[in-house]
Parts: structure tokens; sequence; C-alpha cells
């Protein structure tokens, strides 16, 4: 491993760039010493910085050409002026660029950032982004109206709200991976993802609140909105959320939402009149109040799904306190379609929350000998029989339905021959065999040979005809 910095600014392809002059080798860090290089050819190096290694000075940054993919890890350090980056991506739609490697925000001074796409073009990156240690050290800005498609593991770290990516104009992040909020420090406001105007954030995995206080997974905090397909889940200290909603953002889940082990560690936060859409169920976390969702304001948050308690209760271990899967407040409106009380029996709501059931909705309650009792609405599928199968006029599920099915008395029925919850009890009589037309017998069986035998009378008839 060698440390090569530029000696001037220039493109990476030039080799008098570069303090060895020859260009840099996958076993190479690389500085760019307070100039500005742009990276015009496919690269592999083990990392670009803009930090100190003497003889190389702190700042500088690089810029991605179109069409260029970088193999680094890249690393912020002291640029000379604030608000500026290590990499750059400049280029507007349709271009693009890819990273593979790891980005990080400055250990060492507030407002560096590890990437810049200050494009309308698209960016790949795959690799973990991670803020740094000084306040707004973050890891990724998206600074235009661009997308950045990220594989991997977006955290926070400890600064004050040195995320790990900051989405700050109308453009769009798509994770595939997790959002961690901060891990370490007492930085307030880590998230691992903020979403700061009209953009949007798109998630197929995971967002959990991170062990900072006030450390998200995700903070929408304008206008913008977020979607995350997965698990919601609160962090491990207080108010680490994971998804912080506020001002007047929408969030939509199709997934669970689950509280966190710190206190008020809430699954999602909604704040002001911010909206929230979930298709999933809603459960309380081991921390004391740590909801699954609360509605804190006038916003509006709608369940398609079942709000659960927590296990707290009389023999639970390692849990902070109780928890509902949901609270709404007043002024806000709070739906849910399910009821589900904790195994101990937490109950699965708290303040003014509405039910909407829907078919197949369910309430499951706790008896005092923690069993299960399950309650469902009175248009569920599947679990009130047809009324064919109910006997004629009976009304049954809360008289919503009338029974079609006719049963004849055992008096009607042959002895022994079952009917209702009983057998017949009609013997066969004489009068019931003798009585039968015989226009209906059929001249196979044996009323028909019967019918056709002659009598005595016609006999006798016959034996007159034939002695005159």
């Amino acid at each position: 491993m060698a440390n090569v910095f530029a000696t001037k600014s220039g493109n990476w392809s030039d080799t008098t760039v570069w303090n060895t002059l020859a260009l840099p080798t996958v076993n190479d860090d690389v500085f760019a010493n307070n100039f500005t290089v742009t990276v015009d050819i496919n690269t592999q190096v083990l990392s670009i910085r803009t930090t100190a290694a003497s003889p190389a000075v702190a700042g500088g940054s690089f810029t991605l050409n179109n069409g260029v993919s970088l193999s680094a890890n890249i690393v912020a350090g002291s640029n000379t002026t604030a608000n500026t980056s290590c990499l750059n991506f400049l280029s507007a739609a349709p271009n693009t660029c890819t990273i593979f490697g790891n980005i990080s925000g400055s250990l060492t001074t507030t407002d560096r950032y590890g990437f810049n796409n200050n494009s309308t073009g698209t960016v790949w990156i795959y690799g973990n982004i991670k803020g740094g240690s000084q306040g707004g050290s973050r890891g990724l800005i998206n600074t235009s109206s661009g997308i950045v498609n990220i594989v991997g593991r977006v955290e926070a770290f400890s600064g004050v709200t040195s995320f790990g990516a900051f989405n700050a104009s109308t453009g769009t992040i798509n994770l595939t991976g997790i959002a961690v909020g901060g891990t370490l420090g007492g930085g307030t406001q880590p998230d691992g993802i903020r979403n700061n105007s009209s953009g949007t954030i798109n998630i197929i995995g995971t967002a959990i609140g991170g062990s900072n206080a006030n450390g998200n997974g995700v903070g929408n905090v304008s206008t913008g909105s977020v979607n995350i397909v997965g698990l919601v889940i609160g962090g491990s200290n207080t108010q680490s959320y994971g998804v912080d909603n506020y001002v007047s953002g929408t969030v939509s889940v199709t997934g669970n939402v689950m509280g966190g082990t710190g206190s008020t560690a809430y699954g999602i936060m909604n704040r002001t009149n911010a909206t929230i859409f979930i298709l999933g169920n809603v459960m309380g976390g081991t921390g004391a109040t740590s909801y699954g969702i609360i509605n804190n304001a006038t916003g509006f948050v709608y369940v398609q799904g079942t709000a659960i308690g927590n296990d707290w209760g009389l023999g639970s271990a390692g849990i902070g306190g109780g928890s509902p899967g949901i609270f709404g407040s007043q002024t806000g409106t709070t739906i849910i379609q399910g009821l589900s009380c904790g195994a101990r029996g937490q109950w699965p709501t708290a303040g003014n929350v509405f039910i909407q059931p829907q078919q197949n909705s369910t309430m499951t309650f706790e008896t005092s000998a923690f069993q299960d009792v399950t309650l469902f609405t009175s248009f569920s599928a599947n679990i009130t029989p047809p009324v064919s199968s109910v006997r004629l006029g009976t009304k049954y599920n809360l008289n919503d339905y009338t029974g079609t099915c006719a049963i004849p008395s055992v008096s009607s029925v042959l002895q022994g021959v079952a009917v209702d919850n009983s057998i017949g009890i009609v013997a066969l009589q004489p009068q019931t065999v003798w009585s039968v037309q015989t226009g209906a017998i059929d001249t196979n069986s044996l009323g028909g040979r019967l019918k056709e035998s002659a009598t005595v009378q016609s006999f006798g008839q016959l034996l007159t005809v034939f002695n005159t």
C-alpha cells in the first residue's frame, strides 16, 4: 500500500498529475492534496481522500465524469471551504456514474461531505455510507433533482445532523438495504437518511433508529415522501425513531412497524399534520411507551392491519414497561383495522384511536389465564356457515343471516334413518304397500309380477267359460 497524491489539478488519466508520474494502482490511497482531480477513466484504488497525509495537505476534491466507474472507499477530510465534498458528480441527465466502495463524512471538520450528487443524472453506489463525527459532516448529499441508487447500509454517526445520506432538494434516493440512526456519541438528530425538501426516499429493506438520542433511521422533515417496503423499528435510545415524519410529509410502509428497546423509541413518530399509511401490523416495542406509531398532533394515520400490545405484564422480564402498538392524539385522526392484546394483556391502543374493521378483521384479547380470546367481524369470510346449511327460519351471526334449510321431523322419516340430530321413527305399514297405485308399479319388480298374476276370481271365470 502506498500514498499517492496530486501535484496539480487535472485529469486522473494524466500521469503528470501524480507525484509518482504514474497512474495510481489498486493498492494505493489517493489524496487530492488541495487540488481538483477529474476522474475521467474507470479506476480502482484503495481509497480517495481529502484528508492530510504528509507531505499531502488536506483539501481539494475529485469529480466523476459521465459513464465512469470508480472502485474506491471515499473519505472526506478538512477541505478549506465549508460544505464541500471529497467526490462530486455534476453531469446532467441522462448521464450516469457508478461507485463501488464505502463513503464516509469527515471525522475532523464540520460540514464536509463524502459524496455530492449535484446533477440531474443518476448515480449507482454499491457500498455502505456513513456520516461523520463532526456537525453536518454527511456521508452523501443529493443537492439537485438527480437520482441516487444505493445498495448497502446508510448510517449516521455521532455528529449533530451528521446524516448518512441527505436529500436536500427535489431528487430521489433509492436504498436497497438498511437505514440506521446515529450509533455513537451525543449528537442530536443524526438520521440515517434525511429527506429535507419535497424529494423522495424509497427503501426496500429496513429503517431502524440508532443508539443516539434522536437518532432516527429516516427523517422526513418537509413536504417530501418516504416509501418503505420492509420493516420499520425504533432504536435503543430515548426518542430514536425508525421514521420521524413531520411538517406535512407522507410516509407509506408495506410491512410491519415496531417500537424499539429504548424508552419512547417509537417505530414512527408522526408530527404536525403529516400523513402515514401502513399496510401491515403495528407493534409496541420492549422499551417503556415505545409505541409502534404515535400520531402526536393533527396528522392522519391509517393502519391496514392490527395494532398489537407488547409483552409487558405479570411475569414479563426484560421489558421496560407497557407499550401499546399505537397512540392517537386528541387532535389527529388515527385509524386501525384490528386489535390484539399482548401475551400478558397489554392493551394495543392508547389515546384516541378509531377502529374500522374490514372483512376478516379480528380482535384478540387475553384472559387472566393468559389464553387468547379472538372475536371476528360479523362479515368475516369462512367464519359463518352458509344459509343453506342452517335450519329454515333460524337467525344467526348477530341476526345478519336467516337459515333456509328445511329439516323434516322424525315423525316423517322412516325408522332408523338419520335426520337432524336424531333418527326417523316411522315403521313400514301394510297399507303403505297395498295402497300403491298399480299404474306406478314397474313390471319387472315383485309388485309388477303380482300385478299380472291370476286371482281366484279370474281363474273361476275362465273355468266357467271353458265348461259352457
